[in-house]
């Protein structure tokens, strides 16, 4: 094989991408995109919830669509691909390691649709996203924080009993008995349906409490 072989072989070894195949491609990654979408959407907590990061995410699936296409389309292309692809940074930090797995999430999805694996991408995102709400499922029947307790002379016995009433599991996590002082921390889980201001309210009805705080996480 000479040297014009080769450059043919490059040129001409490359699948033909028609305006109707494109516009299914991307059309698939769309709907992939808004699984993904309402799936962070709707299992994710309204205080650190992101509507641009959400967006972000049906972007970011669609343009690794388009990535894909492009280097399936041409080997020459692949390979420049490969060397602007080389020289981008993302520094961005993410607060949450969740979102990080949405970003993985999304250009994974992008890379299955842009070579139209369609029916492994549809079923992939499916059951990625019935594993997010049933995490979310989970998480919403306990509601996890730690309970401080403080007073002169703490009734340590009739804390644990109240304790024993009002959750669902209590652990203690140390204890402190002086001679005008006491304080003692609990990991607590609640039904959800409880409120955390109530809990503490009721705790500081045991003998000797005079301070109760709820911290949750």
């Amino acid at each position: 094989m000479n040297k014009q072989e080769i450059l043919e072989f490059f040129y001409t070894n490359s699948e033909e991408l028609t305006p109707v195949l494109v516009f299914l491609v991307l059309c698939m990654a769309l709907c992939a995109a808004a699984v993904i979408y309402l799936t962070y959407r709707f299992t994710t907590e309204p205080t650190v919830y992101s509507q641009s990061f959400n967006a972000g995410n049906v972007v970011l699936t669609l343009i690794t669509t388009v990535i894909m296409l492009m280097i399936s389309s041409n080997i020459v292309i692949s390979l420049g691909m490969v060397g602007a692809l080389s020289i981008v940074r993302f520094r961005t930090a993410v607060k949450d390691a969740r979102d990080t797995l949405y970003i993985f999430w999304s250009m994974v999805t992008g890379l299955s649709v842009g070579t139209q694996n369609f029916v492994l991408s549809m079923l992939s995102v499916c059951f990625i996203s019935a594993v997010f709400f049933a995490f979310r499922l989970v998480g919403e029947r306990t509601n996890k924080g730690t309970l401080i307790v403080r007073g002169k002379t703490v009734d340590a016995a009739a804390l644990e009993q109240e304790l024993a009433r009002h959750t669902l599991h209590f652990r203690q996590q140390s204890g402190f008995a002086g001679e005008d002082h006491c304080e003692y921390v609990y990991t607590v889980f609640l039904p959800r349906r409880r409120t955390a201001g109530d809990f503490a309210a009721q705790m500081t009805g045991v003998a000797g409490v005079q301070q109760a705080n709820w911290v949750r996480g």
